[in-house]
């Protein structure tokens, strides 16, 4: 069998719609490939500002978290204090728990801080 009887069996074995997209390919320009580059890097740039946003409102929801998070033990460290019915021991326990508590809540709002900073840095600006 002859090479060009074998080239002739595989077109007639493709679609109408492959050897289309096979022109196509073919009588693409330089201009109509520097348009499709240009429009994808567009729809690019589109992504990475949608994801940077999404980022920034999880950033901000999270910092909200924490913030009444905090609020919230320095305000039972307020109603603890005023506790009469609660021995001072139990009010220094109350305080100290309170204070750890907050102390751990800084730590990991610092570090959420610090993974969006890093994540931030994949993102182009």
């Amino acid at each position: 069998m002859n090479p060009q009887g074998k080239n002739e069996k595989s077109k007639a074995s493709q679609g109408p719609k492959q050897r289309a997209s096979q022109t196509d390919r073919q009588s693409k320009t330089t201009k109509d490939i520097k348009e499709e580059r240009a429009a994808e890097s567009k729809n690019e740039q589109s992504q990475f500002k949608t994801v940077k946003q999404m980022i920034d409102m999880h950033r901000a929801f999270f910092d909200g978290m924490i913030n009444s998070l905090i609020k919230m033990l320095e305000q039972t460290a307020v109603s603890f204090e005023g506790a009469t019915w609660l021995p001072k021991e139990g009010r220094e326990a109350c305080r100290q728990w309170v204070d750890v508590n907050k102390k751990a809540c800084e730590g990991l709002k610092s570090a959420i801080g610090s993974g969006y900073s890093n994540l931030e840095k994949f993102l182009p600006p």
